[in-house]
């Protein structure tokens, strides 16, 4: 049986690699991945995490590259792949330009019988499980660099930022929410930059010498799991952290005003905060002083899975033979 994986980015590597791997444990499967190279830097690093080798690499990112053209030559180019590889099955992961032209090019359609939808649960916490059982700190050179700059004597707030939506005014307020957040010798903030230049250099410029904040590069997904390990709490808007925080029973501070992780807001794991200075400053202090509060955000189960979901995928695959 043939399975064309087609990946794009780091997120989707990370969350469809348990499954790769689970299918090429069992030995039934010819496995095909297919890498879009639409993130091509993370991409490689996180098929490098999990020994993943591309057996297709289209390249279709090209400088000043608009969404509708990176769409249209995706669609052409997944269309020869498909054509070629004659899939059994076609998998795809997420929301990004590569997962909707994977899931157009292998012509899904929607209505799909009830009976036939298997709910399998977040391919990312298996991964995020994998890794954790695999951690090997002194063996892994970003871990290592991390070491030197984390103080344990301190409540460590981990920040990411990315999406376009808080692009300008909502990263000045974080910026000003952070500079004095720093302020108070009890709180450390390590902020992973994102690659896009309308991220990092504003953050650069503005934190760049600001005691008690690191600004890093950003990190291998081992090493992120460590250090979001070891955070007190994160503030963050994207999504795949507002699904694996929960596993590791740390309370996450969105900077959006909704998010399509409306399961994490309802069983409490995450709270929407926005990205006004005041918001994001109060907020934090509360769950600094907070017990109950703390508590309340991290003694939940994940709604989104229990680790199992890579073999509950793999096993209906398996069935439909």
């Amino acid at each position: 049986m043939n399975v064309l994986f087609v990946i794009g980015t780091r997120p989707e590597a990370i969350k469809l690699a348990p499954i790769i791997l689970e299918c090429q444990q069992r030995g039934s499967f010819e496995v095909i991945v297919c890498s879009t190279g639409q993130h091509k830097e993370l991409l490689d690093s996180a098929f490098e995490q999990w020994n993943i080798v591309p057996d297709i690499e289209l390249a279709v990112m090209e400088s000043g590259q608009g969404l509708n053209q990176l769409l249209s030559k995706l669609l052409r180019q997944l269309d020869k792949v498909i054509s070629k590889v004659n899939p059994d099955f076609v998998v795809v992961q997420g929301d990004t330009s590569s997962c909707l032209a994977g899931a157009l090019a292998a012509l899904l359609m929607e209505g799909v019988a009830e009976k036939d939808i298997l709910v399998t649960g977040n391919t990312v916490i298996d991964a995020l499980m994998m890794c954790q059982k695999n951690l090997a700190p002194e063996s892994n050179p970003e871990i290592q660099k991390l070491q030197r700059i984390y103080d344990p004597e301190k409540k460590l707030l981990l920040v990411t930022g990315h999406r376009r939506e808080n692009m300008g005014a909502g990263f000045s307020e974080l910026i000003e929410a952070l500079r004095e957040l720093a302020s108070e010798p009890s709180i450390q903030v390590i902020y992973p930059l994102h690659m896009n230049p309308a991220v990092r250099e504003p953050m650069i410029h503005a934190l760049g010498n600001t005691e008690g904040i690191f600004l890093i590069e950003p990190l291998g997904y081992e090493a992120f799991v460590w250090l979001m390990s070891k955070s007190f709490l994160i503030i963050s808007d994207s999504g795949g952290v507002q699904e694996e925080a929960p596993s590791l029973n740390k309370p996450v501070l969105v900077l959006r005003e909704q998010t399509e992780r409306q399961e994490a807001v309802e069983a409490g794991t995450v709270k929407l905060i926005g990205t006004l200075k005041e918001a994001i400053v109060q907020e934090v202090r509360e769950l600094m002083v907070n017990k109950e509060a703390y508590l309340g955000m991290t003694q939940k189960s994940n709604p989104y899975g229990d680790g199992m979901a890579a073999k509950r995928i793999v096993d209906f695959l398996a069935a439909s033979e």
